[in-house]
């Protein structure tokens, strides 16, 4: 939805009286503190990390990519499943490699994905695609694959055949929040807790608008918040079932 409506710009616009949100904060400050969790495991100094990223150029996975630069990041893969998509790949790589020390690497296919994400330590997907697409014997083993995409872009199978972590962003709220359904996982998603988020601050007299581009400075914002109100990741897991980094830990196995 918030690629169709600019972020949520249009329906905003359309509907003055009520908030629009399109969820992205949520989703990639989500993702940043899973990233965490990730890096602890991994042992690694940030700059050391290799680091896919899976969906480029969509808004979650552009932010996600500044997000991580911010945080200390020097190496990425920067991969698009549709071809046409990631045409523009190489504005976005050029952009990056102008900070200091960066090092970055594209591809488009499943063939070159295998070769370039071969050494790399943690995968973020925010594709879309109709079912999963990443093979477990396209990575190395003790790799973490964060997946924030629905439909999944691994499946647990693929993830046990490939012996890689596979983790979904999922956190935590303090508060009791009552829901007319299960979503299946052991917490919230990123998109439910900046709905709760969004409510809470309304209520607290706090400025949060989240409607429109996620970029990192609402990222900051949004982080400053969500501890304000006691939220936090969630259990490491996938599918709704715990997931241990104690696998991950060591040398890249290939």
């Amino acid at each position: 939805m918030g690629s169709l409506t600019y972020g949520g710009e249009d329906l905003q616009e359309e509907n003055p009286d009520i908030t629009i949100i399109n969820g992205h904060t949520g989703t990639v400050w989500l993702i940043g503190e899973t990233f965490k969790l990730g890096v602890e495991a991994k042992g690694k100094d940030l700059a050391d990390l290799n680091v896919g990223i899976i969906g480029a150029r969509g808004a979650i996975g552009r932010t996600t990519t500044n997000l991580l630069v911010e945080m200390g990041v020097k190496n990425f893969v920067l991969h698009e499943i549709n071809p046409k998509v990631a045409q523009g790949l190489e504005r976005r790589k050029a952009r990056l490699e102008r900070k200091p020390n960066m090092k970055v690497t594209m591809s488009s296919s499943k063939e070159n994905r295998k070769e370039a994400f071969d050494n790399v330590d943690i995968v973020i997907s925010s594709a879309s695609a109709r079912a999963p697409f990443i093979e477990g014997e396209s990575l190395a083993k003790r790799t973490i694959v964060i997946d924030d995409s629905q439909p999944p872009s691994m499946s647990r199978e693929e993830a046990e055949k490939g012996e890689v972590a596979l983790l979904w962003p999922i956190g935590n709220i303090s508060h009791d929040v009552e829901r007319d359904f299960n979503y299946g996982v052991l917490g919230e998603f990123g998109c439910a807790i900046e709905t709760v988020l969004l409510a809470s601050t309304n209520t607290e007299g706090i400025n949060y608008t989240p409607n429109g581009r996620v970029d990192v400075d609402k990222i900051k914002r949004f982080d400053v918040i969500a501890k304000r109100f006691g939220i936090t990741v969630a259990v490491p897991q996938s599918f709704g079932i715990p997931v241990s980094l104690d696998m991950v830990k060591g040398t890249q196995v290939k």
